[in-house]
Formats: C-alpha cells, structure tokens, sequence
C-alpha cells in the first residue's frame, strides 16, 4: 500500500492494514487457483523454473506462499512492516523461506535481479496518478533480469464509461470464531474470542476508490513508461462454484473494452 495512500487516509483512521490477521481471513479464499495461474504463467513465458519472484503489496502472503510451495525463490514487498512480520511468521511455521522488504511501490530497489514479478487484486490501481504509476513500473523493471515478466491483476471500465468506479464487491469471511466482512467503504470484525467489536477503514473501494482503467489508458501509460512491452493478455476464463475468478495460461485473447484479466508484461530492452 503506497504511503501517499496511508496519508491520505488520515493518520487517526485505522484500516483493515492494521490489522494482519484480520486482513489474512478477510482475504483468505480459496487462492489456489490465482497462484497456480502465476506458476503457470512464468514457466510459459520463459522464467526459469525455481526462479526468483517479486510480490508487490505481498500483504500477509496468501498466495506467495503458495509460490514459494511450489518452489519459487519469493520475496514479498509491501510498506506495512506489521503485514510483513505476519508472513514471516507464517512461512516459518509452514517450513518455507521468503524474503520480504519494507518499502514503497513507487520506490524501490533489491539487492538480487528478479526473474519476475506481480501484482495480485489490482493493487496497481492503487496508484492514483501517473506519475506515481510510472514511478512503479520503472522501479519494477530497475530489479528485472533482462526479459523478465511482470504479471498484472486488472480490472477495465469501458472507455465510454465515467471516470468512476462502480461499488466493489462485498463478502464476509470466518476463521475460528471471526468474523470479517466489508461494504467496500467498511471493514467490520467480530472476534467472539476477544468479545472485540471494530469498524474500519477498507481503503479499496470507498474513499480513496481504486484507480479506474480504460484498456487503451493502460497502454499508452506503458508506451510512457518505457519499462515494458505488453506480451499478452489473460481474461477471466469464469469462475467456480464458489465465484472465484479462474484465468487460463492458454487461453491469452485481446485487451477488452471492459472486464478483469491478467496482463502480462516483459520487461523493456534498454529499461533503466
């Protein structure tokens, strides 16, 4: 999550961010299918099997764990050092080995090149500018190998539509006698253990809203950037029962006008 976010937000408003356990069950769905796609989707577009992957806005690791299941080398990036420490913990007590780093979307740099890159739950339009875009794709391809693949979670309005977001989904989730659930504006939890009651700032949907994206916004951004080329696109193949969005590696199409996909991105000859 950006720190031109965190201020916006306010300093005296706590958020589902605050909160890593919280945040892990209210994102904890079934992520099985999302990771398998990221796996299959490095290994078809050439990223060496067992090669090392960046997670940006890792949050508590739900699917770089995974990744790292599959044997990945995984770091996770993300500015809250609370979410961080959650995903440590996890991995330790799942016998895996991840790397993570504290820092900004917008600016960072590692010690070791990354084979690839992505960005789950259009994190990216977080971003509420382009020059705050533009600085994250070139601090992505800065800790690129050559070639490397940088995989997008997005979501397109129709270019003809407003340039505003509709509601986004609401849905509760339970864990052991929690209950999380969301409006969209709101994040509400009820912890039978601790008898704890909280309403808290969901920072994805309501104020600040997640950037909206006409399909050909998106690339001429890209052709901005001079980071990365688009290599393909992977829209929404369905859903299953449970409506968890399923996506196909082999089923790439062209960029709609509307809708949710994965972009995939190759890192630019010549990038900085």
């Amino acid at each position: 999550m950006p720190l031109e976010l965190q201020a916006k937000m306010g300093h005296g408003k706590q958020s589902i961010y605050d909160y890593p356990l919280y945040y892990d069950i209210l994102f904890g769905w079934n992520r099985d299918a999302e990771s398998g796609f990221y796996d299959a989707a490095f290994r078809h577009y050439g990223v060496p099997p067992g090669g090392r992957l960046l997670e940006i806005g890792v949050g508590t690791g739900q699917v770089a764990l995974r990744l790292a299941g599959r044997g990945w080398q995984v770091t996770g990036l993300d500015v809250r050092p609370d979410m961080l420490s959650f995903l440590k913990a996890a991995a330790g007590q799942a016998g895996l080995s991840i790397r993570t780093v504290c820092a900004d979307m917008t600016g960072f740099t590692l010690k070791q090149p990354q084979d690839g890159a992505y960005c789950p739950l259009s994190t990216f339009r977080i971003l509420e500018s382009d020059e705050a875009a533009l600085s994250h794709l070139r601090a992505v391809a800065g800790v690129l190998r050559g070639g490397g693949v940088y995989v997008l979670d997005l979501a397109f309005r129709a270019e003809t539509e407003a340039a505003h977001e509709p509601p986004a989904e609401q849905w509760a989730m339970r864990r052991g006698g929690v209950e999380v659930r969301t409006d969209a504006e709101k994040v509400y939890v009820e912890d039978a253990a601790s008898g704890r009651r909280l309403t808290l700032e969901a920072g994805w949907g309501g104020s600040p809203a997640l950037r909206p994206y006409g399909s050909r916004a998106f690339v001429n951004l890209l052709d901005r950037s001079d980071a990365f080329t688009l290599e393909a696109w992977h829209p929404e193949a369905g859903r299953s029962r449970e409506g968890i969005s399923i996506f196909d590696v082999q089923r790439p199409g062209p960029l709609p006008m509307a809708g949710r996909g994965m972009a995939v991105l190759r890192r630019a000859a010549g990038a900085a």
